[in-house]
């Protein structure tokens, strides 16, 4: 019997097994960041089978389209800058914050979201711990990096 036919043969709701199991994952890969282990042993990864339960939630806009818009003809100054880059790009706020010049590769037409020590030695890593690109392909953003560069 698997850890999860056993929770919820306990009464356990799903939630509540996939918030455990959130909480051991974390465990062990603090235990592998420290070196005590040599991999996690109940990665998603592990042998194809997924931890938790295969259930999808649509994904959902934290803003809508109209939001936006409105939240822009509010905003001004930098804050509009700040609104206009984090909606077109889908940022999160720490990734904007942690954005250096020598990320957006204006030649190429991409930002860069990545692993990095900054220059002033701060050590970051995105949320989902992954580097990705992102096009530069909005002109109003485009303009946006192009006045402070």
């Amino acid at each position: 019997m698997s850890y999860r036919q056993w929770c919820l043969e306990l009464g356990n709701s799903k939630v509540t097994i996939d918030n455990n199991l959130i909480t051991l994952r974390s465990f062990f890969n603090w235990c592998l960041s420290r070196g005590e282990i040599a991999r996690n042993p109940i990665s998603q990864q592990r042998h194809g089978e997924r931890v938790f339960f295969d259930e999808r939630i649509d994904r959902k806009e934290a803003y809508t389209r109209d939001e936006v818009g409105r939240i822009l003809r509010a905003a001004s100054g930098d804050d509009r800058r700040v609104v206009r880059l984090l909606a077109s790009w889908g940022l999160r706020i720490s990734e904007l914050v942690m954005l250096e010049w020598s990320d957006i590769d204006f030649k190429s037409g991409w930002v860069h979201i990545r692993n990095k020590v900054t220059h002033d030695g701060v050590r970051y890593r995105p949320k989902d711990k992954t580097d990705r690109k992102i096009p530069l392909e909005d002109p109003q953003v485009r303009a946006v990096l192009d006045r402070k560069s």
